[in-house]
């Protein structure tokens, strides 16, 4: 049977369309970003669906820790350790770490033994760079060399100007990355149980070890946490809590900003987000009270809002353009078994069928224009035409 021309018309225009956009692309959707770099990935298919100035330079953070977390996975899957070896801190392992480096509020001390795991929790739920540093000799070799195990990963992973200084993420000059290869990473981790185990962990109690007792921790990622404490202790409502948050990671340093990576699932999509560099900044209500606006989660869930948005859009638009296409063909093929059934049998069954055919032909080319006239409403809403994501910093 012969293709309807409005459908081989459809089908040519939604191949054209990039996944997650129609009418408008997440760009036009989202606007400017109050951040200095933000990148939009599918978790499953590795697209960058959203990019403000994604490629820019900029330090990490914390958000340097997702690497060292999968390098220590990796090597845990190819049997160089496991999540229950124990480690003895010893201290050329916490050698030179800065006053200010974020840790726990009991701090590990030389001679105190963890297992690999319980470093892991405390590196990526708490934050902890002393963890950091002693996961960084885990595989047998210092610090350093763990350092360029973790740039020859990201640069076997497709990360580009990627270079890290410190398993933990301290501030350094030297120390470099861009959005678009956090989410890269970032993208890797998830596919570790064990990381999106941890890294979805609310609240974990590490065992006592045998020179202190057990540690609570809270995850410093507050797309988590349903509640969070305010100035005087008080738990409140948190205003930034998404039940579709499943991690990531967070990270605040002087020169880097605030950061934070994350990974979304609606159930239909997983969308891994990457946002660096945002300053937090007080607004004042109506009635007075001041409000602390946290930027890397406020606009963290301004993108994916707008992603899942234009996701949903393009599916729903695709399936109705489906239907209706399906339900004309099935006429046209009823219509053509009813004329050859009475071909030969009754010359006035046969002009019935032919003046109901000529009927469903009208209906059919008025379907077809309708969809040529979407297609041309869509094309003139994109300033740019066909090439929808036109702002790519």
């Amino acid at each position: 049977m012969k293709k309807l021309a409005a459908f081989v018309l459809l089908l040519a225009f939604l191949l054209l369309l990039p996944a997650g956009a129609l009418a408008v692309d997440a760009a036009d959707r989202v606007g400017d970003v109050e951040a200095a770099a933000a990148v939009a990935m599918d978790a499953d298919t590795g697209e960058i669906l959203f990019s403000w100035h994604g490629d820019d330079p900029r330090e990490p953070a914390s958000t340097a820790k997702m690497m060292t977390a999968l390098l220590i996975l990796e090597a845990v899957e190819r049997g160089e350790c496991s999540l229950s070896s124990r480690v003895t801190v010893e201290e050329r392992m916490l050698a030179g770490i800065p006053y200010d480096a974020s840790r726990m509020n009991v701090e590990i001390v030389p001679g105190e033994e963890f297992t690999v795991e319980e470093l892991l929790y405390a590196h990526m739920v708490s934050s902890d760079c002393m963890a950091s540093r002693v996961l960084g000799w885990v595989l047998g070799d210092p610090v350093d060399v763990f350092c360029r195990r973790m740039d020859e990963r990201a640069a076997e992973l497709g990360c580009t100007g990627t270079h890290f200084t410190d398993p933990s993420g301290y501030p350094d000059p030297e120390m470099t990355t861009n959005a678009r290869s956090l989410a890269i990473i970032a993208r890797e981790c998830m596919t570790h149980q064990t990381f999106r185990d941890i890294v979805s962990t609310v609240r974990y109690t590490m065992p006592a070890t045998n020179l202190n007792g057990s540690r609570e921790l809270e995850n410093t990622n507050r797309l988590l946490l349903e509640q969070v404490r305010d100035s005087g202790g008080t738990y409140v409502p948190n205003p930034y809590y998404s039940p579709m948050a499943t991690g990531i990671k967070t990270g605040s340093s002087t020169p880097a900003g605030n950061c934070l990576a994350s990974c979304f699932d609606n159930g239909a999509h997983r969308l891994i987000v990457v946002v660096l560099g945002t300053s937090p900044y007080w607004v004042t209500g109506e009635d007075g009270s001041e409000e602390l606006v946290l930027p890397q989660y406020a606009e963290t869930l301004r993108i994916a809002d707008a992603v899942f948005y234009l996701q949903k859009a393009e599916e729903e638009f695709s399936a109705l353009a489906a239907r209706r296409f399906e339900a004309v063909d099935a006429a046209e093929d009823a219509y053509a078994a009813a004329l050859a059934a009475v071909h030969d049998r009754d010359p006035g069954l046969r002009r019935l069928a032919e003046r109901s055919w000529a009927l469903t032909r009208s209906e059919k080319e008025r379907a077809k224009y309708a969809v040529m006239a979407m297609a041309v409403i869509l094309l003139l809403s994109i300033p740019s035409g066909i090439v929808i994501r036109r702002r790519r910093h």
